[in-house]
């Protein structure tokens, strides 16, 4: 890929035109149209591009890498936002059953993502059926949480830092019928006890991951960790772990899910360093 070739891309002008309209607009969530379809434009186009070689000249595209930071950082608040946004519409049912769940958007994408980390996850820890699970940074519609409990039939801890999140997915899960099996406290993830979790799975917007891995660490002696990650193109949708972070921390990795066209995020399975 040549340097004019890369300037021309049609990924570089998308995530350069995408950058300014989130940074134009006051509202982030679904409620504003304008945010809607530019968001999607971007998943659907970046998804496209999967596979995409020489992505790393993209990331490293001067303007590219000079907005990535920030352009994060949106993302993660509109992305927050639509959770809240859906989150809210479920909690005005008495009650909600798994039918309302998968009209959300993204539903097929988690399903795919949980499934794979089930398939690495019994390489890795045949006997996890039935194990505590901590899931840090849940989010407002822990749909993450609710697929390792159905999988699983493992008791999950929700962790979030956000009172407004913590509500909404309490509310969800009790209108579900889950709260004895899906719990929710409101605590950071870098100042979490896990001892009584031998699985502690990461959400990828979760922020300080390697103060977190750390804590982890810090409070539980054998375990599993599951990093969401990106790598490749997707790596403009997500922060990634890096391999100095994981070895910063203490961790070393036994395995990984793929990404694919239906799955942005790469999940790293991780064991203490011995």
């Amino acid at each position: 890929m040549t340097a004019s070739s890369i300037a021309t891309h049609p990924l570089v002008q998308l995530v350069l035109d995408t950058y300014e309209i989130l940074n134009r607009e006051s509202d982030l969530s679904p409620a504003n149209a304008v945010i809607n379809d530019v968001l999607s434009r971007l998943v659907r186009t970046v998804c496209e591009s999967h596979g995409l070689k020489n992505s790393s000249a993209i990331l490293n595209h001067d303007q590219v890498r000079s907005v990535l930071p920030h352009f994060h950082r949106l993302l993660s608040r509109a992305e927050g936002l639509m959770e809240k946004y859906y989150a809210a519409r479920l909690s005005r049912f008495d009650t909600v059953s798994l039918g309302e769940l998968i009209r959300f958007i993204y539903w097929e994408n988690y399903v795919t993502l949980v499934r794979e980390e089930m398939n690495v996850l019994q390489q890795v820890m045949p006997d996890f059926y039935g194990k505590p699970i901590a899931l840090i940074g849940s989010g407002p519609l822990p749909l993450s949480a609710i697929l390792l409990h159905i999988y699983t039939k493992s008791p999950v801890t929700c962790l979030d830092s956000d009172a407004e999140a913590v509500s909404l997915s309490r509310q969800l899960i009790g209108k579900l019928d889950l709260q004895d099996s899906v719990r929710v406290e409101k605590t950071a993830g870098e100042e979490a006890d896990y001892g009584s979790y031998p699985i502690v799975f990461v959400a990828s917007l979760v922020q300080n991951k390697e103060s977190v891995l750390q804590r982890i660490l810090s409070t539980r002696s054998g375990v599993l960790v599951a990093v969401r990650s990106s790598e490749g193109v997707y790596q403009l949708l997500y922060d990634p772990v890096s391999a100095d972070a994981i070895r910063r921390s203490g961790l070393r990795m036994l395995a990984k899910t793929t990404a694919n066209q239906h799955m942005i995020n790469t999940t790293l399975f991780l064991t203490r360093s011995v």
